[in-house]
């Protein structure tokens, strides 16, 4: 990346940070994370055929990280090829406390996401998506809060990673078709 980005300290935030030099790839990042969370929504429906909660609660995860994409940090010690002009450093104090509440918003939603489909789930008899379901509601929040990796950005790395890890989990598993469904 560019001068001053250091990827095991500095946040995934900073590459679409207000004056980052290529602000596109950053927000890019985003919308695919955003992407990856709706069609997951859609594959969480044909899962369980009791309950739309799971499949809403992936929908408002991703309306959560689209927002947060849409609302840059400030470019912090210059990470990410920044250059910022002052008034955009002010801007970007307000909208990265904004932004930081969708972070918060979306780990809450994929969080409620797994554990209704985790419920769903049971009362279907579906015991393997039970623990794959509450193993991701129970690490990927643990991963976001409690650093084990050293740098920061290593951390955050790794927590979206396990995210991503239950949404191809979730993307590869066989759907349960009602009847009528064949």
């Amino acid at each position: 990346m560019k001068p001053g980005y250091q990827s095991s300290q500095d946040y995934l935030s900073a590459l679409a940070a207000s004056g980052a030099s290529d602000r596109w790839l950053g927000v890019l990042m985003f919308l695919c994370g955003s992407l990856a969370l709706g069609a997951t929504s859609v594959v969480v429906r044909g899962l369980v055929e009791n309950s739309r909660a799971p499949a809403v609660a992936m929908a408002v995860a991703a309306g959560c990280v689209l927002v947060a994409g849409a609302l840059p940090v400030s470019c912090p010690e210059g990470s990410a090829g920044c250059d910022a002009a002052p008034t955009l450093v002010e801007q970007a104090v307000v909208t990265g406390r904004l932004h930081s509440w969708a972070v918060v918003a979306y780990q809450v939603s994929f969080t409620v996401a797994l554990l209704l489909l985790a419920r769903a789930a049971r009362t279907s008899g579906r015991r393997a998506l039970v623990g794959l379901t509450v193993a991701g509601a129970v690490l990927t929040p643990l991963l976001a809060v409690v650093p084990v990796l050293p740098g920061p950005g290593d951390a955050q790395r790794l927590w979206v990673l396990s995210g991503h890890l239950v949404l191809l989990a979730l993307a590869w598993w066989p759907p349960r078709y009602g009847p009528g469904h064949g």
